[in-house]
Parts: C-alpha cells; structure tokens; sequence
C-alpha cells in the first residue's frame, strides 16, 4: 500500500516528515535501529531538497511517497521542483576521510543516505525531480 504526504519546503516541517516514515513503519518487523536509519536517511533527503532545493521557500512543497511491497522491500519516491545539482553521485561516493582531508563542504548527508539506502538514484522527468530510495528489510 502506497502512503503519501506533501510538505511544505519549511525545515519546521522535517518533524512531519519523520512522523510520517515512523508511522508506515511501525507495523512492520523490523529492529528499532533499522527504522531509525531509514528516517534518518528520508530525513536527510528531504532536508536537501527543502534546504538546498527550494531555499526553505514554504510557498514549494515536495511530496514524499512510501510503499512496503511484500513486507520485503520500502520503496521511498521524493518529488520536487526546486534547483537540481547533478554531482551527488560524486559526493555520494568519497570515503568520510576522504571527504575530510578534502575539505568538502557538505556532502556528508549524501554520504549517510549511500550508506542507509540499499539504492538512491537521482533524476529529472517532466521538469520534476526525483529521489528515489530503496531499502530491503528482511
């Protein structure tokens, strides 16, 4: 069953959000830890979108959609309008050291998500970008 919620791109609304993920999996079996990453990871998807995406403008939304199939897998959908950067994967990919001795600045939430998340991939349809996460759960 699929559950969906629309936000408004307000960092306040992060709460909402983390609610939202607890709840649609509250009735699953998974380990208390394994569903705090999962809302940590959803969490920090969606900051990047409201923060980085839309500039915490509360007149965007971004829509979030969630469905468990088979009590097997969670399938995490984030839609958004806002401004898209195409060098997650780059970010993604850099070892924490790495990262450090770099210097980066930011990127370590994409690093986190990576590291949660069975899947994450990135891209625009119809001018909409999307996020999609992927986590298997037995």
């Amino acid at each position: 069953m699929k559950q969906e919620l629309k936000i408004s791109c307000q960092k306040e609304c992060l709460s909402e959000i983390r609610a939202f993920v607890n709840e649609s999996l509250a009735h699953l079996d998974i380990s208390e830890s394994l569903q705090y990453k999962i809302v940590l990871a959803v969490d920090e998807a969606c900051s990047n979108a409201i923060i980085h995406g839309h500039n915490c403008d509360e007149t965007q939304d971004i829509n979030i959609e969630l469905e468990v199939i088979d009590n097997a897998v969670l399938e995490v959908k984030i839609f958004d309008i806002g401004v898209y950067s195409d060098d997650y994967e780059d970010l993604g990919a850099i070892g924490i050291e790495e990262h450090i001795q770099n210097k980066n600045k930011g990127g370590l939430g994409l690093k986190l998500i990576f590291s949660i998340m069975d899947k994450v991939k990135f891209y625009t349809k119809n001018k909409l970008n999307i996020c999609e996460l992927e986590k298997e759960l037995i």
